[in-house]
């Protein structure tokens, strides 16, 4: 009896020091991650994680899922996970959760996904309630709530998840699931750009040159842009570009403009896409070419930008030369980019109707598409609703009307410094057609 109490208790210290053993590897291979010791790291973490320490296996995992110091492999990392997971490790649990929303080691599954970031938020794991609060905020996997998901990136922010802190700051900042408050936006998206965070970085240089705190400050705007661009960040490295398109914070560089949006453009950013097309458009930083333009701008609608959709529309209404001009393409990419609301388009796809260009003529139907681009501020739009009130072409005869539709025109383009409207061929075309369509000239 007292021998098999011995070689017990000798056992139960035996395990005690190697799993002590064990959870010093593990702390030792952190601080080797930590330092960018990879090498050491490994050393440490896999002869605790193949003991059996949850710790250590979620350090391998991310050895493994990064590609530090071992040949990257997402799917030995989950495999990983799924051992420190089946030792409650909560942290485990959490990453099991974005592997599976972002599809990594295993296949894309948003109600999965959320089944783990719950178990490892219900053990009190912030990484667990960012993930869940994801989930609602987007409506992956669960119903949408934005309100319970914004205080879950709270709980999760305050535990110092810096991911969280982006999006509680956001919650903030639009008031979605918040009230909307741009002071307390401002410092959530301070406390994640200190801590690196490239989301928070964005935000706040968007914060910086709106003016969320004070005056307008495009130049600290372009460092947090810059920041988050060296980070390849694409709306940051597309943000920053327009800063020195208009030389706003930073020196006037058209070139310099290019080269960011052409690395924004390079991960499927459609607005950079479209920004690429106008440079290449007028020439502005690149030589002028306008079939590069149009290939940017197909790129751009393809991902349903309405703006690179109206500039097609333009170019295959010959616009920019008769070698591109297709009235077929022009009717539907005008007809597209006008479906998403695009005054300009809306104003076009009024002027086919009226001339039968690529449609069927009906001035019925160019009076209704002038009046959704008049209702957006379009001037032409409006100019032409004048005249067909004045003339009587697809609506009745009405002189009052017409001088009505004058009068928004000129509200339009009051705005307009004096030198500006001296210049303006939109001043003239209103002048015009008030002289014509009504009898007291505004402007």
């Amino acid at each position: 009896m007292l021998a098999r109490r011995c070689a017990a208790a000798a056992a139960s210290a035996v395990a005690c020091l190697f799993a002590a053993h064990a959870l010093a590897g593990a702390q030792e291979g952190d601080a080797a991650l930590d330092r960018g010791d990879y090498a050491a790291a490994l050393a440490e973490y896999r002869p605790a994680a193949e003991a059996g320490d949850p710790q250590a296996q979620v350090g391998m995992s991310t050895l493994y899922s990064d590609g530090l110091g071992v040949k990257q492999d997402d799917r030995v990392a989950v495999q990983w996970l799924r051992q420190a997971a089946a030792k409650n490790n909560a942290r485990a649990k959490a990453l099991l959760g974005m592997a599976y929303g972002n599809g990594k080691g295993v296949a894309h599954d948003d109600v999965e996904s959320f089944r783990w970031f719950n178990m490892a938020a219900v053990q009190g794991d912030a990484l667990g309630r960012y993930g869940i609060g994801y989930a609602y905020f987007s409506g992956l996997g669960v119903l949408q709530d934005q309100t319970l998901a914004c205080q879950l990136f709270l709980q999760s922010a305050n535990q110092g998840e810096r991911e969280a802190m982006s999006k509680i700051g956001y919650c903030y900042d639009v008031g979605q699931g918040m009230p909307k408050d741009h002071a307390v936006a401002i410092g959530w998206y301070r406390r994640g750009a200190a801590l690196g965070v490239k989301d928070a970085l964005y935000k706040l240089g968007y914060a910086l040159e709106e003016g969320y705190d004070g005056p307008p400050d495009p130049a600290a705007a372009a460092v947090q842009y810059q920041r988050a661009a060296d980070l390849g960040m694409s709306f940051a490295q597309n943000s920053l570009g327009v800063l020195y398109d208009r030389g706003s914070g930073v020196p006037h560089d058209p070139a310099r403009a290019v080269a960011l949006y052409l690395l924004a453009a390079a991960q499927e950013n459609d607005v950079a896409q479209d920004n690429l097309g106008k440079k290449y458009l007028t020439g502005d930083g690149v030589p002028r070419d306008i079939a590069i333009a149009r290939d940017w701008f197909l790129k751009s609608a393809a991902h349903g930008n309405e703006k690179a959709a109206g500039f097609l529309g333009s170019i295959y209404a010959g616009g920019y030369g008769p070698s591109f001009a297709d009235p077929v393409l022009a009717e539907k990419w005008t007809r597209i980019a006008a479906n998403k609301g695009n005054p300009f388009a809306q104003y076009r796809m009024g002027e086919f109707y009226r001339s039968g260009a690529g449609v069927a003529a009906d001035p019925a139907q160019a009076v209704e598409w002038y009046r959704k681009a008049a209702a957006n501020g379009q001037l032409y739009a409006l100019l032409r609703l004048a005249a067909a009130y004045h003339d009587g072409i697809g609506v009745d005869t009405d002189e009052v009307a017409a001088c009505d539709w004058i009068r928004q025109a000129a509200q339009a383009i009051k705005p307009m410094s004096a030198a500006s409207a001296a210049a303006s061929p939109e001043v003239a075309a209103y002048r015009a057609a008030a002289k014509r369509n009504c009898t007291m000239t505004l402007l």
